[in-house]
């Protein structure tokens, strides 16, 4: 049997004044160049096709779909995950992972 979670903790909030906590956050969650490059060329390129269409007031997250598309890669296998690795620029999935996460957290 799993006993139940009886309280949720979030991790404490760096201020945005706080800036050697905000270096130290950066420090230890380094984001390959590359990888950055691959997710500008992954958000040029799908918002052109998303909103290319849209006569109204749209909204995208070209980011949002990045990580959802990592997630799903990390999971797949054989073509499908090659398939995604390539739309995302991405060579590895473990890698992918790695800096997608290193992302979130200096992000967030």
């Amino acid at each position: 049997m799993i006993d139940p979670i009886l309280t949720v903790s979030y991790p404490e909030a760096i201020g945005s004044d706080d800036l050697e906590a905000d270096r130290m956050v950066r420090d230890q969650n380094p984001v390959e160049e590359s990888f950055l490059k691959a997710l500008d060329h992954f958000s040029y390129s799908t918002s052109s096709a998303v909103l290319k269409n849209s006569e109204e007031n749209a909204n995208y997250s070209p980011l949002s779909l990045y990580y959802a598309l990592a997630i799903a890669g990390a999971g797949a296998g054989g073509e499908t995950q090659s398939q995604i690795l390539d739309l995302l620029g991405a060579s590895d999935s473990g890698e992918l992972s790695v800096q997608c996460g290193n992302l979130y957290r200096q992000l967030y």
